[in-house]
């Protein structure tokens, strides 16, 4: 009787157990994929910095409400914007870069090291400040649409770099506003930060976004690139932000995804595929910009005398292509998570220009 008794008991503690086990087993032989890998104190520090500026309100510049940050989220993170390449790579996507491959941003030069003056470049702009006056002169675009020839990028070591070429095809121009003359689109550069709260060169109200797109311009009164820059008014440029959040239509810098994969080394370069045309590297708002005197930020000869147009409105970008610039290498084989990224420099007594007064400026003075 004993003995029965004692057999009922084990049979019963048994059950029990064999059903116990799976809550168990949910927890103890969880994916490794959904568990959260032990962080060093600098990681947990730079991680809240990233999701702190990632839940911010976009800089605004006008009187209109800003886009929900659901709906933000949902248009950058959307898988049917991205591309097939991206797709392809499968990269894993990081908010910030913090592993011992990275490059000591110390160690990337300045290109504009040693040129100073009144006239330099990047700056912070504040679209409200005193400085800042209305210019109701027209920034013309002409052949927007066109698609250029060829674009070569080249890994520089320490940023991406665009090279232009029309040949035969009518090329893309800019003129009117402040420029004084006609200009051509010959050149592009690309800055990037190794986490999303930095990377932009040029800042709204101390404000960075993740990556900053630079189009460069030469007057058509001179033959070449080299004499341009010799010349106070040879060069243009444009600014343009990357942003993860940005409803701006297009596809951003996507067309070059693929040829950034192929310039991962140092000194490499690749001819784009399908070259963009210069709309499907610009915001829809043209109106919208912020104009100055400054100078190049990562060309040499870094003389104050590049006529600059911000664009206030960003394009956008996705995580994955952002992991492609910081996926790259500089000359000792580590990885580029930060490109070169001039400091700010002084605005001192220059004037700034916008096509209109925003009416978020109208409110505040």
């Amino acid at each position: 009787m004993a003995l029965t008794r004692r057999r009922v008991l084990l049979t019963l503690f048994t059950v029990l157990s064999l059903i116990a086990v799976p809550t168990n087993a949910a927890q103890i032989f969880r994916p490794s994929s959904h568990r959260r890998p032990h962080r060093s104190p600098e990681e947990q520090h730079l991680d809240r910095d990233v999701t702190e500026r990632s839940t911010e309100k976009q800089p605004l510049v006008s009187g209109e409400p800003p886009d929900s940050v659901s709906q933000r989220e949902a248009e950058s993170t959307s898988s049917a914007d991205e591309e097939p390449i991206l797709k392809k790579l499968r990269l894993n996507v990081r908010d910030s870069v913090t592993d011992d491959q990275c490059a000591d941003p110390s160690t990337i030069l300045d290109p504009c090291d040693g040129y100073e003056g009144p006239r330099q470049s990047p700056i912070d702009i504040d679209p409200c400040g005193n400085h800042v006056e209305v210019d109701r002169s027209v920034l013309r675009f002409k052949n927007i649409d066109s698609t250029p020839q060829s674009i070569q990028l080249l890994n520089t070591g320490n940023r991406v770099m665009g090279a232009v070429t029309w040949a035969n095809h009518i090329p893309t121009t800019i003129s009117g506003g402040r420029l004084p003359g006609t200009f051509v689109f010959e050149i592009f550069d690309m800055h990037w930060g190794a986490n999303n709260s930095y990377g932009s060169e040029h800042t709204i109200n101390g404000y960075r976004y993740p990556a900053e797109l630079h189009l460069g311009f030469r007057n058509i009164k001179y033959g070449s690139l080299e004499e341009a820059a010799a010349n106070v008014d040879g060069l243009a440029g444009i600014a343009v932000f990357l942003d993860l959040h940005s409803g701006s239509a297009g596809r951003g810098i996507a067309p070059l995804a693929q040829s950034l994969y192929e310039i991962k080394e140092a000194g490499s370069s690749s001819q784009v595929a399908s070259p963009p045309n210069m709309k499907q590297l610009l915001p829809k708002r043209l109106d919208r910009y912020v104009a100055y005197t400054g100078s190049p930020t990562a060309v040499i000869p870094c003389w104050g005398n590049v006529v600059w147009y911000v664009m206030l409105e960003p394009i956008r970008i996705l995580e994955r292509e952002l992991e492609l610039l910081r996926d790259l290498r500089n000359g000792s084989g580590h990885r580029l998570c930060q490109s070169t990224i001039r400091a700010l420099q002084p605005v001192s007594s220059r004037r700034l220009y916008t096509k209109q007064r925003f009416l978020r400026c109208l409110t505040r003075h």
